[in-house]
């Protein structure tokens, strides 16, 4: 039986404290500067991937899950999830210093 009676009963949770300055950080401006480039870097790439613009305003204006990218989608008829995958997971992984691990495929066979 515990008789620990600072501990909460079941239903119960205990308040988290958070000290502001643990999550104060000062980031170097070329840091910044870099990060910046290699966003812009990705979106240009990713850019003239796609077929048009009009088709690449629609992927992002979509809802989630409501419009997809498809294979049809791409100037080289890439599989859209190795593309997604090389042209923006593994940059962004990359840029803060992450492996990226493999994934499996899905709604590019449909």
């Amino acid at each position: 039986m515990n008789t620990n009676t600072d501990s909460p009963g079941p239903g119960t949770s205990v308040a988290t404290e958070f000290i502001l300055q643990e999550f104060e950080t000062e980031v170097d401006p070329d840091d910044i500067q870099h990060f910046t480039e290699q966003i812009e870097d990705i979106v240009r790439t990713h850019h003239s991937r796609v077929v048009s613009d009009d088709r690449l305003e629609e992927l992002v204006r979509s809802g989630p899950g409501t419009d997809v990218l498809r294979e049809k989608d791409s100037k080289e008829r890439s599989d859209p999830e190795l593309l997604t995958q090389s042209v923006i997971i593994e940059p962004l992984f990359d840029l803060i210093g992450h492996d990226v691990k493999p994934g499996a495929g899905g709604l590019s066979d449909r």
